[in-house]
Parts: C-alpha cells; structure tokens; sequence
C-alpha cells in the first residue's frame, strides 16, 4: 500500500558453486518470502547441511516411504531382514548385468571396427549422442541403467487410481509404486488424483515431469520420464457442458528426438450420463484429428463407455484405432472394471466392462507408432487387503520408427497433381461450401485462388530463401510448420466483432477461424477489453496493437513469425458524437514495408456527411503514406454505395480490392440480415459495410490482390454466429518493385508525375515547410518520443545487463489498477520498470488496460495473467534472462474476493527456482480468511521440490498483530526478506 520502497539482496546458497545475490523491491503491506533449498541433489557441487526445520518433516518422509515399500509386496508378509536381502540381490544382479551387458557391447564394437564400420556414434565409451541424458536414474532411491537399446520402445501406463476412495489411500499407493519401479513407465496417464497422492508420486519420482490437469478435488495427470520424454508443451481443453468437472489434458513430447503427443482425460461417469460422454469423446476424437499429420497421437484414459456407445456414433473415426482391437483383442486384456475379482468397492453383483481404453493415430507423414503389447496390471492383492484401485492399470508398449525424411518439393508436386486431378484450386482436407464455391482453409493461407485461376503458379521446383525466423509456432496449443516457400503471400482478415453484444460465446468463432486460416495481419473493430484478455492468452504468438480504451475500440494483430513491427500510431478522426480513430503500423513483412490501417466509422444513415468526413480523412493518411512503403487498409467503413459516388470513388491510386478483383457476388454483403440473424432487425438488409482499400508504392514492394473471401458463416454451437458482420479474408501477393507488373492496384502515371513535381517544388521550400512526400531518409530527424525513447532503452537491456548472471532483480507491486485514474497512473509503472529492469515483476490489481500497455511496450517480457477477472494478478518473466518451465493457479476455495496464487517455475541461468505471487484477501474483518490463504501459501511453498528455491512476493494485507494473535508463526526453513541484515 505504501509508495516507498526498499531494495534488499540475499544470498541463494546452492543454486551453483558460486554465491548469487538477489535484489527486492518492496514496500508497506507486500511481503517477500523466501525459502531456501532444503535438499541438494547428488549432482550440486556445493553440498551442504540440511536444515534443522526439515528433521521432522524428512522423518516422516522416510516413515511413509517405509510403509509404501511394505505395501509393494503381496499380502504374504516379508521380515525386514529379507526384503533388504531381496534388495541387495536386485542390485548385485544389477550391477552384473550391466557389467555383461557392457562387455558384450564392447565386443560388437570392436567387431564393428575390424570390418571397418565407424564407431563416432556408438562407442560406449564416448560422448555418443545418447550422453546428453543421464546414464543411471533412480526408482525409489535404487540406481537403473538405462536400456540403449530400446530407444524405439516406448511404454504408457494408463491408470484410474480412484484416489477419490480415502479408505488406505496411501497403503494402496505402494501398489502404483512398485508397478512404476518395476515396468519403468516412459508415459504414465493417470485419472481421479487427488492432492495427496499427487504430493507422494512428486517426493519419491523426482525423475519424472508432472502435468496436472486441475486444481479441484481430484484431476487427471501425465507422468513423463525425464531421460527418454522432453516436454515440449501442454494444453488443457476443457468440457463446456461437463457436470463432474472433466477436461482433456494434452501434451506434445519429444521422444529421443520424435515428436509425438500423448492426452488423457476422465470422461464422464455413471451410465445415465451416457450424452454427455459421447459428446466429450467426440471432442476427444476432434482433438486427435486436429494434431499435424507429421505427429502420431495416443490417448489413455478411464473413458467409462459401453461398446453400444462407441457404435452410435458410427464406430471410431477414420485414422484413429482401439490398441486393444489392434492387437486382436486379447481375452486377458478385455475387462479394466471387474468386480468379480477386484472387491474394492462392496457392489453386490458382478459387472465387467471396458472402461480404460487406448486409442492411437499413428502419423502419416512422420515416425510411424506400431503397438506391440498389452498387459493389465494392478492384479495382485496388498497387505492392507485391497488393491491398488478398483480398476486395472493397461501397460502398453509401442514402437516408434524413425524420423522420416520429407522432400518438400516432391511434396508439393504431388500436392499440386492431386489438386489438377480434383479439377479445381481447393485441398483435400476441412473444405467448406460459400456460396456455390469451394473454400478451403490451407487454400486461403497459401494464397490460392478462389476466383477459378489456375493453380500452377506454385513453381515446386523454384528454391526459395529460408526466413530466419522461427519454422514452428503455436495456435491454440497445436504446432503449426510455417510456410516458408509462401513468403510473398499476405493474408489480411478484417472482421467488426460486434462487441456491443455481451455474449463471449461469439469469440469462440474468432479463435477457431484465426487457427484455420493463420492470417498474417488481423484488423479487428468493436473490439471489448474481456476480447483482449482472451487473445494475450491464448495467442501469444501474435502482436496485439490497440490504443485507446472505451467501451470498444479498434485492435491490429500481427502474426510474430511473418510480420514484424516497426512503429504504429493513432490518428484521430472528425467526430462530434462518436470518438473515432485510424490505428496505424508501420510493419515489414518478409524483409518488405508496409503501412496497415484500421479503423471503425461513425454508423447511422443520420451520419452521412460526418462519415464521408472520415473516410476523406483516411483517405488523406494513405495518400500521405511514404511512396516507397505499399498501404493496406481493412475496417468497417458504414459506407453505402451512393455515399462512395457522391465522392467520386476512391482518389486516384487508391483501390477497392473488391472491385479489382472483379466485385465477386459471394464478397458483396458483409452485413446480411436476410442470412445472419444476431440482430432481430424485422426487414431485410444486405448491405456492404467492411471494405479494404490498397494503395501500391512507387518504388517498394507492390500488393497485389489475389482473392477475397466472407468467413464466420457457421451458425456456433450457442445458435448465434460469431458477429453480425462477416469477416473479410483477403490474400495479396507483395512483389518488389524492380520490375514492370500488371496491377490492379497501381498507382497511375499520371500520379507520379504530379508526386515528382511536388517534390521539386518541396525541395525548393525545404527550409520554409516540412515535405511530407519524401522518402524515408531524406526526411529531417526529429527527435524521439517517450514512447521510442522507452523501447530504444529496452532494446538496450540485453547489451547492458548479459554479463550479470549471479544478480536475480524481483519487484513486487500492487497496482491499486480499480481506483479511479489508473489510466494516467500507468506511466509509473512503465518508468519504473524502465529504470530497474527486474528480472521478475511480480503485480497484483492489474486491470486489462495495464496488461495490454505492457504486452505492447515490454515485448521483452514474458507475461502470465493470473485470471480473467477485472482484477487479477500478473507474473513477467525477462526472457533472455529467465526461462519459464511451466506455471499454475491455485484457487482459494472460500475467498469472496477471487483471489488466487499464482505461481512459476522458472530456469535462471540453469538454476532453477519458483516464483509466486497473490493478493490476500482485504479488510480487517476478512483477518480469518486472509490467515487461511497464508497458511495456503506456505503449504504451496513447502511442496515444492527440495533442490528448487522459492520466491514469494505479493500484496498480504498481513498486520502484525494478526500473525501474532494467530499463531502461526514463519515455518523454520522460510525467511521473510525484511528480516534479513545486509
């Protein structure tokens, strides 16, 4: 609360041989703890003591790790005395095989080597390729030596451990923990986990990765084994219309450099809710489907179906297999459910079914996924009496071929074959009808044509440059391969989201035509603050510009990849009712510049004269446009055909593209009240509101328009589309202009003759008036804005600040973003991280305009929301200094208020550590709750892994007297920063 700050450093002991200090920015009422490595791992080189505060907590540790090792035998009771003889005969057996094993290996090598086969990639003893891993991990604190061998042999554990029955959960644990250490699981795909068993598996599988699909009483998870599986990056999807609570979870792994992806999910349960089941396994189907041709895909999970219900939905899809029908339908596999033999839950009659399945698509274009085997596992009765759940585990086990190769240019030739053999410009995948013509979402984003031309103006054997930009991006949690041979086709969307509409069901429609067709430009108008939040979530691989926040404005979206930003600006358009403005930016696309513009004009037949004002306007900044610097402008215009006449149409080198390309009669109305009924408009309107204008350089790179298409005509699942107007796709090709093209949108001669007089009458008044028609470097400097001032010093930062590897700067604010003026208080914040440059900037009230400001100066940061409320709180990550591994929210289950923790685990320098933030509850009267969410917080803190280091700052609202009066005093291990003597 209070404006003063105080910067503190501490030491972070054992994150590295050497000592990092850690700078603090705090003030007033927000608290910074920390918590210190507990536990060094074998591989940290420092060493160390543990701390006394963990004595007892490691006490019981070791004693719940002794019961679950007497649980992993059968229910014939062992003495101590022969289970640790069994162990020690496991690990000299161990040892004796790999001795063998080596040996023999040593054998094949040299045998290799006297027929003269090259050994650089095989010699056991060499830094081989394989050496990047570990060579030894540990399964319950025993070493195991990895299998070389077996790098095409992957293995999945799907699992329900019915962790939500308490009755000797951690006793039937043991189960899962001796079948983990016994089959060495690469994927395990576990469903119904609850907090506890989630905390065991993370204390003693230190190997292995953890997703978890939730925070709610129970929850799926994925287990990834660190030495064979990376993870690459993970998705939750959730059931929109789910009464229990269920979602998918997803992630994209690589497996010894082949990327597959691997989901689960706990579909819904009981045989009344047998709809709603079959609607998430569609949506399961969906999700299969939508993973690139070049990835296979294997599910797992506790799917609760009866055959009968795969069969009315037509039997699976094509691609997509049941493993346990692949492999013949193994007797001994076919019952996952049986309570006649497993009696964990007391049922008085006998039902066996096949609740667990496993489906799998292999890919068609990339490493081919064979199943090999299937086996139930989980059969044999623990010493407690009861199983590990009342379902059976299924162990799969797969083989994954090698990466294959693609010839891209044999690929397109074939593609281009297939296309011809078709007899018309479309592909062969998600086609859609409009209108009586074939439009086809890959078509759109390549450029072709919609218009009936001829498709073989793809050369498949030109070689293109390769863009240095990245090859692989993300839409909606799916990898996207970017197409690199396309770098002269443009796809520009503009779309009126009709944000005056309150149903943020339409934005669905947005979301899932931006992955469709992956436009490089997006001109969005009607555009509502909650529209904003979405789209930093869940497009991050695009540039989201806006600038002026009422109840709806104008947004550019900028494809990172393809287009790269150079500036933008808002100029303010002629209005006496309604605020309107041209958002402008300047971008280069593929190494060419260009302007793109959007804007929303005044609407109401009444405003004629005030919106041919506007368009005059915008005509005026695309003609003032430098010449070598081609212009695109996309909005909704509100224009009627008679207002565009009354001006005499566009100004002499300036294009409709609808025009230019022919004024096709399926682009004519783009508001369509006789086919769109969002609005209950009782006559029929058919009108061409949204329009894009053009206008070509003299002397840069030309735009040249190829074909135009209406989108956002599929009736949603809500029974509303996703706006009142149709959105505009547009595809240009943008040549350079070092040779003489056709072109509809050329500027005519008799324009550059006029543009070359004045420039010699400006050049003769250069001293009297600035010339507005010169090119870019004849134009006198002027002195940088705040705004360029602020980004030219963070582009700075990297140079001023990479040698400081050992120095973490942490600021933690609350922003009070709800009070009235935080528009104008928002400067603050902005100088203050200018000035600083922390490393991790930890919010807390940060309202949406603080989060677009940010996303839009600080570009350098990565930026996690912590909800989508009005008010949330916020982490920044500066990204070539901190690396984010992966983040959660954990909710307050009885805050009034919405709060939450948010929390990240993050990678300094190689040096990993957890960072979290919160804002506890406010007021004097809400002192109980606030004290529940603290103990929260520290418990969160205490999960973390030993070898991690943990950072907490946030707004606590604590006093005093309330930790005091409420004792509960600072755990042992944990240090509040301004304690601690510098």
């Amino acid at each position: 609360m209070s404006s003063s700050k105080i910067r503190y450093s501490v030491p972070i002991c054992g994150l590295a041989s050497r000592i990092c200090s850690v700078s603090f920015i705090a003030g007033g009422l927000d608290f910074f703890f920390l918590r210190g490595q507990s536990h060094l791992s074998s591989r940290s080189p420092t060493g160390g003591d543990r701390d006394e505060g963990l004595t007892t907590e490691m006490q019981v540790v070791e004693t719940q790790s002794k019961s679950l090792c007497t649980d992993m035998t059968t229910k014939e009771e062992k003495s101590a005395g022969e289970v640790m003889k069994m162990r020690e005969k496991d690990e000299h057996s161990e040892q004796e095989s790999a001795s063998i094993n080596k040996s023999v290996q040593h054998q094949y090598f040299q045998s290799l080597t006297s027929q003269g086969v090259s050994l650089k990639c095989q010699d056991p003893e060499g830094d081989g390729p394989h050496d990047q891993h570990p060579k030894v991990e540990h399964f319950l604190g025993q070493p195991v030596q990895y299998e070389l061998e077996d790098r095409d042999r992957l293995s999945v554990l799907t699992w329900n451990l019915d962790g939500l029955d308490s009755e000797d959960l951690l006793r039937r644990a043991g189960g899962l923990f001796s079948n983990i250490k016994k089959y060495r699981p690469d994927v395990l795909l576990l469903q119904e986990l609850v907090p506890e068993y989630l905390h065991c598996l993370k204390k003693h599988f230190v190997n292995y990765t953890f997703l978890q699909g939730s925070d709610e009483d129970y929850f799926s998870g994925i287990m990834l084994r660190k030495s064979r599986v990376q993870l690459l990056h993970s998705n939750i999807v959730k059931f929109r219309t789910t009464s229990m609570g269920r979602n998918l979870l997803l992630a994209y792994v690589s497996f010894f450099g082949r990327e597959l992806c691997v989901m689960t999910s706990h579909l819904e349960s009981c045989k009344t809710s047998y709809q709603e089941r079959q609607v998430q396994l569609t949506k399961v189907w969906t999700r299969m489907r939508e993973v690139p041709k070049n990835v296979s895909v294997i599910f797992g999970g506790d799917t609760n179906l009866r055959d009968k219900e795969v069969s009315r939905l037509g039997g699976l899809p094509e691609g997509i297999c049941d493993v346990w029908e692949a492999l013949g339908e193994p007797e001994d596999c076919r019952y996952t459910w049986d309570t006649e033999t497993n009696d964990n839950k007391d049922i008085p009659h006998s039902v066996r079914l096949r609740f667990d399945r496993v489906f799998l698509q292999a890919a068609r274009d990339g490493p081919a996924v064979t199943p090999e085997s299937m086996e139930l596992i989980g059969q044999e009765r623990l010493s407690c009496g009861y199983f590990t759940s009342d379902h059976w585990g299924i162990l799969c086990a797969f083989t994954v071929g090698p990466e294959v190769p693609t010839n891209k240019s044999s690929c397109k030739r074939r593609r281009n074959k297939r296309r011809e053999q078709m007899g018309i410009n479309g592909g062969e995948s998600h086609s859609e009808t409009m209108s009586g013509q074939v439009l086809d979402g890959d078509n759109v984003k390549k450029g072709l044509s919609l218009q009936g031309e001829s498709s073989q103006s793809l050369d498949s054997g030109a070689e293109t440059p390769q863009d240095p930009g990245q090859q692989t991006e993300c839409f909606l949690g799916h990898p996207v391969q970017c197409e690199l041979e396309e770098k002269d086709k443009l796809t520009v969307l503009t779309w009126n989201l009709d944000g005056h509409d309150q149903e943020l069901k339409r934005l669905g429609g947005l979301f899932s035509n931006i992955k469709k067709y992956r436009p490089e430009i997006i001109l969005l108008q009607e555009f509502k603050t909650p529209y904003l939040r979405f789209l930093m979530i869940h497009f991050k691989n695009y540039h989201i510009l806006t600038r002026h926040f009422s109840s709806y404005f104008t947004c550019i979206m900028l494809r990172k990849s393809r287009v790269q930003l150079l500036s933008y600006k808002t100029v303010k358009l002629p209005s006496k009712t309604m605020q309107r403005d041209l958002l402008m930016a300047h971008v280069k696309f593929c190494g060419r510049e260009l302007y793109v513009m959007t804007s929303h004009l005044i609407y109401g037949k009444e405003n004629s004269q005030e919106r041919l004002d506007q368009i005059g306007k915008v005509w005026t900044q695309i003609r003032e446009a430098p010449d070598n610097v081609a212009v695109i402008f996309g909005g909704d215009t509100n224009l009627r055909d008679w207002e565009v006449n009354k001006l005499g149409g566009p100004p002499e080198g300036i294009s409709d593209v609808w025009e230019a390309l022919g004024k096709p009669e399926d682009c004519r109305y783009t508001w369509d009240m006789e086919t769109n009924d969002n609005k209950d408009i009782p006559k029929t309107i058919r009108m061409r509101l949204d329009r894009i204008f053009t206008r070509a350089s003299t002397d840069g790179a030309a735009v040249v328009p190829k074909n135009m298409a209406l989108i956002g005509q599929e009736r949603l699942n809500c029974g509303l589309f996703a706006s009142d107007h149709w959105g505009v796709l547009c595809d240009f090709t943008v040549k350079p202009q070092d040779t003489p093209h056709e072109s509809t949108c050329k500027r005519p001669p008799e324009a550059n003759v006029k543009e070359e007089e004045k420039k010699e009458g400006d050049e003769m008044k250069k001293n009297e008036e600035e010339p507005r028609s010169m090119s870019n470097h004849d134009k006198p400097s002027k002195q940088p804005s705040k705004a360029a001032r602020m980004a030219i010093s963070i582009g700075n930062l990297f140079k001023e600040h990479v040698e400081d590897k050992d120095k973490l700067t942490v600021l933690s604010w609350s922003l009070d973003g709800l009070d009235e003026g935080a528009e104008r208080r928002c400067g603050g914040l902005l100088r203050s991280i200018n000035k600083y440059q922390p490393d991790i900037i930890l919010l807390q009230e940060v309202i949406p305009l603080y989060l677009a400001v940010l996303g839009t100066y600080f570009w350098n940061y990565e930026i996690l929301p912590g909800s989508d409320d009005a008010s949330s709180t916020c982490i920044m990550l500066k990204k070539y200094r901190v690396r984010l591994l992966r983040s959660d929210v954990v909710n307050y289950p009885t805050t009034e208020m919405n709060r939450n923790l948010l929390m990240a685990y993050v990678n300094f320098y190689g040096r990993e550590l957890c960072v979290m933030t919160s804002h506890l509850e406010s007021g004097k009267e809400n002192s109980q709750e606030r004290m529940n969410q603290l103990r929260r917080v520290w418990k969160r803190m205490r999960e973390a892994p030993d070898d991690v280091t943990v950072i907490f700052g946030g707004d606590t609202n604590l006093r005093d007297w309330e930790v005091k009066t409420q004792k509960i005093p600072l755990p042992v291990q944990f240090t509040i920063s301004d304690e601690i003597h510098f």
